[in-house]
């Protein structure tokens, strides 16, 4: 008996032993069971959700897309190709001054964007003048608001002159179409409507006004003034200031005449397509000049 008695003193012991470990065991395992009886609650809770989300999808009328797509076309330049870089737009209409609304052609603008600096983007313009020049002409011959009846004629004047190598009078006469047309719409203030119209983030330009926006922005570069009092040399590129002001036979190049086309043709096709939109609004019209 006394045997008997030592075993069980002995089994007790162990068993005291282990006690504390199989409690926390038993703690341990009724907590994951209630950590998974809660997630089980919260995964049925979330397929019902789902599911009621499925349901209240499939019985919203279904969007017209080709709406959207439409609205989109009808603010875009119609000239981009589809994939461009924003910031290289950003960058070429601010401090390049090349202008990229309606004109140049889809083709020419591609290689542009392309490019890495103003002088490589200039060379591009330049060794595609031809194209450039009926691009032009295809863009003008869209423009008939009667607010720039007065204007039309002088701007197909340009292009003629520079398409028959009379650069001179085309630099001339582009700067002046465009100098009319900017005036008319901002007001006098040179130096104001060239802080106005630089595109300060592109992102932020809301769909209605982006064409407006980006097609003014090159006149920021075109309102450089110079005044040859202040030490300071004349602009080199497209000068409105020194075109009018300063004529100087170095200033009038084939360059400075292709970028002033370019600049007279995209503010008249682009202020053109805008006034149409606000006429549509008012049920109103005006003339330049």
């Amino acid at each position: 008996m006394s045997n008997l008695y030592g075993w069980a003193e002995r089994n007790r012991k162990i068993a005291n032993r282990f006690t504390p470990g199989f409690e926390a065991l038993q703690r341990d395992l009724a907590r994951r069971l209630a950590v998974k009886d809660t997630l089980d609650r919260v995964i049925t809770a979330q397929a019902q959700h789902i599911l009621a989300l499925e349901r209240i999808y499939a019985s919203l009328p279904k969007i017209d897309l080709t709406a959207i797509t439409a609205l989109i076309e009808r603010w875009m330049p119609p000239n981009w190709p589809p994939e461009v870089d924003d910031r290289a737009i950003q960058k070429i209409v601010n401090d390049d001054g090349i202008p990229v609304v309606w004109v140049p052609p889809r083709e020419v603008l591609a290689q542009v964007l392309t490019a890495g600096d103003r002088e490589t983007r200039v060379a591009i313009l330049l060794a595609n003048q031809s194209a450039l020049v009926e691009g032009c002409r295809e863009v003008l011959g869209e423009v008939e608001h009667p607010v720039y009846a007065g204007q039309v004629p002088l701007a197909t004047a340009a292009l003629d002159a520079f398409a028959n190598g009379h650069l001179e009078a085309a630099q001339a006469l582009a700067v002046a179409v465009t100098d009319t047309i900017v005036i008319h719409r901002h007001g006098r203030g040179y130096g104001r409507i060239a802080r106005d119209v630089v595109v300060a983030d592109i992102d932020d330009l809301r769909m209605a006004e982006f064409r407006v926006r980006l097609a003014m922005a090159p006149v920021a570069r075109f309102f450089t003034d110079y005044w040859p009092n202040r030490g300071k040399e004349p602009p080199t590129a497209l000068s409105r200031h020194v075109t009018v002001h300063f004529a100087h036979i170095d200033h009038y190049s084939r360059e400075n005449a292709l970028i002033a086309v370019l600049l007279m043709t995209s503010i008249l096709r682009t202020f053109q397509d805008h006034r149409e939109v606000e006429e549509e609004l008012s049920g109103s019209a005006e003339t330049v000049g």
